[in-house]
């Protein structure tokens, strides 16, 4: 169960490792587990991690790492994605105020180690860690004391996760 007690990120599997994804809306996806009535995503993972490295940059200062490496029985992956700078995005409006956000060094960086012990247990590790930056400055008013280009708020956040999983499967049982 990838979702077990929200503790799971989907970016923690790397699109080169997808063999195929199927995806089951509604009660029907019960077949999945028995907790599922709302629907499921199977991500079926290739079996051997295939060995790439890939690297791209894009504008905003976006930043893409990513490195897979291993075999049937040990794989690890590392990917880190950085942006630098998206300006007046987002053109919320109050009712007083009509402001954009901007935000700044955004970074999200994944690392997943998979080790299959023998054919019955596999055990995973996955770390997960985000930060991002966001200002909102007014861009115009219809009353209130705040002046055109002041900020108005400002918001950090930081998310870090590690995740370790034993995994049985024999047959049916899981």
């Amino acid at each position: 169960p990838f979702s077990w007690r929200g503790k799971y990120n989907m970016e923690s599997i790397p699109a080169e490792r997808s063999e195929s994804i199927k995806i089951m809306k509604g009660g029907g996806s019960v077949l999945y587990a028995s907790d599922e009535m709302g629907g499921v995503v199977n991500i079926i993972t290739k079996k051997a991690a295939g060995n790439q490295v890939s690297v791209g940059y894009g504008s905003y200062g976006q930043q893409s790492y990513n490195v897979n490496a291993g075999d049937e029985k040990f794989s690890v992956n590392y990917s880190l994605d950085k942006w630098k700078h998206f300006g007046g995005i987002n053109g919320d409006t109050s009712k007083t105020y009509t402001y954009h956000t901007d935000i700044d060094d955004v970074k999200k960086e994944n690392i997943g180690l998979t080790y299959q012990i023998n054919d019955y247990f596999d055990a995973v590790y996955g770390y997960y860690n985000t930060e991002s930056h966001y200002n909102k400055y007014i861009d115009a008013k219809t009353g209130g004391s705040m002046k055109i280009g002041a900020q108005y708020n400002e918001r950090k956040f930081k998310t870090e996760q590690n995740i370790g999983q034993l995994n049985f499967h024999q047959g049916d049982w899981k």
